[in-house]
């Protein structure tokens, strides 16, 4: 009997020691102790990575093992190298966590104080506060094209570029249109007949009215004679009018060859930086065909996608902290929401929401992924 028990005991002392390694409780939290870390999604150095996590980063312990930790990090889960010196493990309640903890509360106090002397309407939002990812957007992005049809004759930009409004970017062929705007202008300004009528109409405007003072005072001159005068002027001023007509029809038609000119160029409609050229000097372009992509970056959109419990309280003008995933620890910042869909997408549910942020000195590219913080949970103004 007692040799039996020598493996039980073994075993049981084998397992005893097995335990400590693999256990992990709920309330395991690993905080980060390098400047950076990837969260990956698979416990893999190949694997995708879901988050750049900063030092001082809390996430809570699922598992541990083969030199991987599985965590909860907000609403995403994904592995984490276990090393010492990469994250520290700790229960909840110790005193580190705790202060930690309070350190993060206080960090998220003082930005919802900045956002409230900014935003004064804005609605104190108690509760947990939870990340949603979103993609970044330039404020403007123009594709740019001819109303004409024309052969290229000059090209004044280059891809990248950084243009002004109203700058010159490039010049179809004009020269047939500048021909025509050039003989409608001598058209117009032919104002022979016109000044010859003006002395013709004073002359007559006299005689007429010496007539009609002959014929009311002395009665020299028949009733004929005074309407003969009075028809003689009215039909000079009657042609008169009408060349004044064709003066003004002329103008109109020089001013409609200048901007038939004037269509032969392409001007940036906005300021921001040429990221796609798509003509080159000695082209045939058409009407609508895109020439080149002019992208607005001086403000930035974050679109995100969020359910209808998050956007209920939210309102256009409301500020909330965002960063972005390239550049983690130096673009955090602020946003302003500045749309809010009326209506949620049939297929996911979620609920549209575009927070625009100043980005004249951070110089994010659109098309990268940035977080807002933002209330998880519905509550009443």
């Amino acid at each position: 009997m007692r040799l039996a028990a020598v493996p039980v005991m073994a075993s049981l002392l084998l397992l005893a020691a097995l335990v400590p390694a693999m256990t992990v409780t709920a309330a395991t939290e690993a905080v980060v102790q390098v400047p950076k870390i990837n969260l990956r999604s698979s416990p893999n150095t190949d694997s995708r990575v879901l988050a750049v996590l900063e030092k001082g980063t809390q996430t809570v312990v699922l598992d541990r093992k083969s030199g991987w930790l599985k965590v909860r990090y907000g609403d995403r889960i994904g592995y984490l190298r276990d090393r010492e010196n990469y994250v520290r493990m700790m229960d909840s309640d110790s005193p580190e966590m705790t202060d930690i903890t309070q350190a993060g509360k206080t960090q998220d106090d003082d930005i919802g104080r900045q956002v409230a002397r900014s935003k004064p309407k804005m609605p104190d939002f108690p509760g947990p506060k939870r990340e949603f990812a979103g993609v970044i957007y330039p404020m403007h992005d123009i594709a740019l094209s001819m109303g004409v049809s024309g052969l290229v004759a000059s090209v004044a930009i280059h891809l990248g570029d950084e243009v002004r409004q109203g700058q010159l970017l490039l010049q179809l062929d004009d020269a047939a249109q500048k021909i025509e705007a050039e003989r409608r202008l001598v058209i117009f300004n032919n104002r022979a007949e016109l000044n010859s009528l003006e002395k013709r109409i004073r002359r007559t405007r006299s005689l007429m009215e010496d007539v009609r003072q002959l014929y009311e005072t002395s009665g020299s001159v028949s009733l004929d004679e005074v309407t003969r005068a009075e028809l003689e002027f009215f039909t000079l001023q009657g042609r008169y009018d009408e060349l004044s007509a064709d003066k003004a029809r002329e103008r109109l038609e020089h001013q409609a060859a200048q901007k038939d000119q004037e269509m032969r160029r392409l001007y940036a409609p906005i300021s921001g930086f040429i990221t796609h050229l798509g003509v080159d000097k000695g082209e045939w372009v058409n009407p609508g065909k895109v020439l080149a992509q002019l992208v607005d970056t001086s403000s930035g959109i974050l679109r995100l996608a969020v359910p209808e419990s998050v956007a209920q309280p939210l309102r256009p003008g409301y500020t909330f902290p965002i960063w972005f995933e390239a550049y983690p620890e130096t673009t955090r910042t602020s946003g302003e929401i500045t749309f809010v869909s009326a209506a949620a997408d049939p297929a996911s549910g979620l609920v549209q929401v575009e927070i625009t942020f100043d980005n004249r000195k951070l110089g994010i590219r659109p098309g990268g992924k940035g977080y807002a913080l933002l209330p998880s949970v519905r509550i009443q103004e």
